[in-house]
């Protein structure tokens, strides 16, 4: 099942993991045909996560890796990045339920990032981290066209972009182009075969039900509220719908609201936007046990209107992660955005094909330069620690 170790053993894997990569087969969707699956070997793959910290161990001869998210029987192999690996048979098995990846919809994404009028000395940089759209089993065949090319093209899900010496004089303009397919999911639980403990001691585990300072998962009043909100349930899918329905019925929707004690909210206002409902029901799911995290992104609807949007995702043994948006399962509607019946049943467990996900979870980035200034922006598309680096710039 995903999640599983396993070990591989052979040859000339590497010393270390480097740009290696384990690449399992990926899910089918309900729409490929069978020309589709007769593609390209590698097309049809996909490798296990970094972001999940699937790696375990990589030595020469040994790699220990669990089955990804998405993974499904098929031909498994390593990757290098210089070699390609012959193929072995692995199956992978479902028993817990399914993910279908169904309605595919393409789009073409464009962006830019301007600035001027800089001040400071003469010796001067600024680093601006740049975000990628996400690449998982519901953003696939990706195709990005940058002007100007990044320094790195993607760490950790951004691009980084480095300027040196610029004066007030100076302009620049960072244009960004991505095209690629976006598919609804399905999920098909079977809840009672779903594990009541988690494996506490995997690292995915551990980063995903951690406090920080976006998930205050550790404030003792979300540690109270979450054991009312969950109903001291055992089966964690369950305890996790319990959570739902409670951020539902407790919170009511404002466009903008004060984001600086999140856990406040839940005892005094009790309004909250898009970010506010998916930061709390993270915050309750790690606090209860259940990993979880916030994705960040844009509705996209109507004629080419966009919003920005917050969601969130809990991982379940077994079975994978499995998005849930707490805002529209409270029945929160935006203009053109097609209505879904019974919106509160859906979107536990189901997402459409009209969200555009920048980032799943923090983008944890370390900066650069010591004596750096560092700025994050909230308009920024994905959630990330660093937006802009820079040293000797005044403004």
């Amino acid at each position: 099942p995903v999640g599983t170790l396993i070990t591989m053993k052979g040859f000339n894997f590497g010393l270390e993991q480097g740009q290696g990569k384990v690449l399992f087969s990926q899910s089918s969707n309900e729409e490929e045909t069978e020309s589709d699956r007769r593609g390209s070997q590698l097309s049809q793959t996909i490798p296990a996560s970094e972001t999940d910290f699937d790696y375990e161990l990589w030595t020469d001869s040994e790699i220990r890796v669990r089955v990804p998210d998405g993974a499904s029987s098929g031909g498994i192999r390593i990757a290098t990045g210089k070699e390609l690996s012959n193929g072995v048979y692995f199956e992978v098995t479902e028993p817990c339920g399914t993910k279908l990846y169904t309605t595919k919809k393409g789009y073409q994404v464009q962006y830019s990032v301007e600035l001027s009028a800089f001040r400071g000395s003469a010796t001067n940089t600024l680093d601006l981290w740049v975000p990628n759209i996400v690449g998982c089993m519901e953003q696939r065949n990706i195709d990005t066209v940058s002007d100007p090319q990044p320094l790195w093209k993607d760490f950790k899900g951004v691009m980084r972009y480095r300027f040196e010496n610029l004066t007030g004089t100076s302009a620049l303009a960072i244009h960004e182009s991505f095209w690629f397919d976006r598919y609804a999911v399905q999920t098909r639980i079977s809840i009672q075969a779903i594990p009541s403990e988690y494996d506490a001691e995997r690292r995915l585990y551990k980063n995903y039900t951690a406090s920080d300072n976006y998930i205050p998962s550790s404030d003792p009043g979300i540690i109270q509220i979450a054991k009312t909100a969950g109903k001291r349930e055992k089966n964690p899918y369950i305890r996790a719908r319990n959570i739902y329905l409670y951020i539902i019925k407790q919170l009511s929707y404002e466009k903008r609201v004060d984001h600086s004690n999140l856990p406040a909210i839940l005892t005094s206002t009790r309004t909250g936007d898009a970010y506010t409902y998916a930061a709390l029901y993270t915050a309750l799911c790690r606090s209860s046990g259940i990993p979880a995290r916030v994705v960040s992104g844009y509705l996209v609807f109507g004629n080419k209107e966009t919003i920005k949007h917050y969601w969130a995702e809990i991982y379940i043994e077994q079975v994978g992660w499995i998005p849930i948006d707490p805002l529209l399962g409270d029945q929160v509607s935006f203009g053109g955005f097609p209505a879904i019946e019974d919106p509160q049943e859906f979107y536990f467990g189901n997402l459409d094909n009209q969200h555009i996900a920048f980032s799943k979870g923090i983008i944890q980035l370390k900066p650069l330069d010591p004596s750096g200034v560092i700025r994050r922006r909230d308009e920024a598309p994905a959630l990330q620690t660093i937006c802009e680096e820079s040293s000797g710039i005044d403004n």
